[in-house]
C-alpha cells in the first residue's frame, strides 16, 4: 500500500506543468526574470519525489529502477547511473539490483566495468543465488566478449563447484541455439552427467536432449539407470512417461512394450481391482484373493492413440481409465447453443398463520405466464392443522372456511385448494 501511493504521488509529479517553468512565462510575455531553481522544475521536482520515496522505499529495486529510466529519458545519463550505483551500493547482496545495473552498463558500452561487477555480484549474493549469478555471468561474456570467454567461465564455474545442475543445462543450450556446436553441447552433457547422476531435474533435462538427438543407446543406458528405483515415482513421473512413449515407437515386440507398460503401472501401484477366485477346500467353498495383475486395458488404448486421435470414444476411454486404477479427467462434452428460451421457474410462497388454537400453512405457487403473454391465476394450498377440545367451532380465513368437529382431542391436517 505504501509503494502504491508513492507511486501515485511520482505519477503526480512527474504530469504536472508549474506555472513557473520559462515556458509559461514566454508565452504569457513576461520578462524572463532569474533562473528558477531546481525544485520549480519539472524534472526537479519528478526527482525530489523520488529522492523522498526513496528514504523509506530504499530496499525497493524497481523505485531505483523507475528513477534511473526517468533520468534517462530526460537525458540526464550521468544521474541516471549514479543512482544505479548508489542502489547497488545500498543493497550489495541483492541479485536483481546488481543485474539492473549489469544491463545498464551493458546499453552503454562499458564491457569492463559491467564484467567487474559480474564478478563482485557472484561473490556477495547469497548462496540460493550463486548459480543464477554464474548463468547470467556467463551470457554477458557471450554476448559481449566471444564464445570462448563463455566456455572459460563455465569450465571456472564446474571447477568452484559453486553452481548447480541448471548451469549445466543452460550452458549445452548455447552451444545448441547460439554456436551450433554439437560437440561441445554432448561434452558439457557428459559433464553434467557424471556430477549429477543423482539429480532427478537434471536427468529428466538429459534424457529429454537425448530423445531430441535420437540416440537411443545412451538413452536406454540413462533410462536404465534413473528407473532402477533411485528416484521416488512422484518425482520421476516424467521420465517414465517419456521411457514409456520411446519404447512405444522404437521397439519391435509387444511383448517388451508390455514389460515396460508393467514396470510403469507397478512403479505407481496401477492395477485393476483383482476379483475373487472360488477354490473348493473341505466340502465347503472359500474364496482366495486373486493375484493382482499390473496390465490393464487403458495401456492397450494408450499404445494405440495418437496425440488426440483414440482408438475409442472418450467415453469409454475414461470408463478404461477408471476401471484400470487411474484418475481419468472426465470427458468435455461440446453442447451446441440453442436458440430456445426458458421461463425461470415460479417461486413458491410460504406462509403461516394462526387462528384460535388453529394453525394454518398456506403455500402460494404462481402459474407461469401463457403464451399468449397473460399470467393465470395463482394457486394457493392451505394446510390446517387444529386440535379441537370444545364443542364444534368454525375458522375463518382468507382462504376459505374451515369447520372441525370431534368428541375427543384428535389432531386433523386438511388441505384447501383455493384458485
Amino acid at each position: 500500500e505504501q509503494v502504491r501511493q508513492w507511486r501515485q504521488y511520482i505519477h503526480y509529479e512527474c504530469n504536472f506543468i508549474s506555472p513557473l517553468t520559462e515556458s509559461n512565462r514566454r508565452n504569457t510575455s513576461q520578462q524572463p526574470g532569474p533562473d528558477l531553481p531546481p525544485c520549480a522544475t519539472k524534472k526537479g521536482r519528478a526527482l525530489l519525489a523520488y529522492r523522498q520515496a526513496l528514504c523509506s522505499l530504499r530496499w525497493h529495486p524497481q523505485i531505483w529502477r523507475e528513477a534511473s529510466l526517468y533520468c534517462s529519458r530526460q537525458g540526464d545519463m550521468k544521474m541516471a547511473s549514479k543512482l544505479l550505483e548508489d542502489a547497488c551500493d545500498a543493497m550489495p547482496a541483492n541479485l536483481l539490483m546488481g543485474l539492473i545495473y549489469a544491463e545498464y552498463l551493458e546499453k552503454q558500452k562499458q564491457i569492463e566495468k559491467a564484467t567487474d561487477l559480474y564478478k563482485r555480484l557472484k561473490e556477495r549474493v547469497k548462496s540460493e543465488d550463486k548459480t543464477l549469478a554464474w548463468i547470467q555471468w556467463m551470457k554477458f561474456m557471450r554476448r559481449c566478449v566471444s564464445v570462448d570467454a563463455a566456455r572459460k567461465v563455465f569450465v571456472s564455474g564446474m571447477r568452484s563447484g559453486v553452481p548447480s545442475w541448471q548451469f549445466c543445462i543452460e550452458a549445452a543450450k548455447i552451444e545448441r541455439m547460439v554456436n551450433k556446436d554439437s560437440t561441445w553441447e554432448k561434452k558439457i552433457l557428459a559433464i553434467g552427467y557424471k556430477k549429477y547422476a543423482d539429480v532427478c531435474a537434471f536427468v529428466n533435462q538429459y534424457s529429454k536432449y537425448l530423445l531430441d538427438r535420437s540416440d537411443t543407446n545412451n538413452l536406454r543406458a540413462v533410462f536404465s539407470r534413473a528407473l532402477d528405483g533411485r528416484f521416488p515415482p512422484e518425482k520421476a513421473k516424467e521420465i517414465w512417461d517419456r521411457y514409456i512413449q520411446f519404447e512405444r515407437d522404437t521397439n519391435k515386440e509387444i511383448e517388451k512394450i508390455e514389460e515396460a507398460e508393467r514396470r510403469h503401472n507397478e512403479a505407481f501401484q496401477i492395477a485393476p481391482p483383482p476379483f475373487p477366485r472360488p477354490k473348493m477346500k473341505s466340502k465347503k467353498r472359500k474364496f482366495e484373493q486373486a493375484e493382482k495383475t499390473f496390465h490393464t486395458a487403458c495401456d492397450l488404448a494408450d499404445r494405440l492413440k495418437s496425440f488426440d486421435l483414440l482408438p475409442c470414444s472418450v467415453h469409454f476411454y475414461s470408463a478404461l481409465a477408471r476401471a484400470s486404477g487411474r484418475t481419468a479427467p472426465s470427458p468435455v462434452i461440446a453442447v451446441a447453443p440453442t436458440t430456445t428460451t426458458t421461463s425461470a421457474a415460479p417461486s413458491t410462497v410460504i406462509r403461516r398463520t394462526k387462528v384460535g388454537k388453529k394453525s394454518i400453512k398456506i403455500t402460494t405457487t404462481p402459474a407461469p405466464p401463457s403464451s399468449s403473454g397473460t399470467s393465470k391465476t395463482a394457486a394457493t394450498t392451505a394446510t390446517v392443522v387444529t386440535t379441537v377440545t370444545a364443542p364444534p367451532t368454525t375458522a375463518t380465513t382468507t382462504t376459505g372456511t374451515v369447520t372441525q368437529a370431534s368428541k375427543r382431542p384428535k389432531r386433523v391436517k386438511k388441505k384447501v385448494k383455493v384458485v
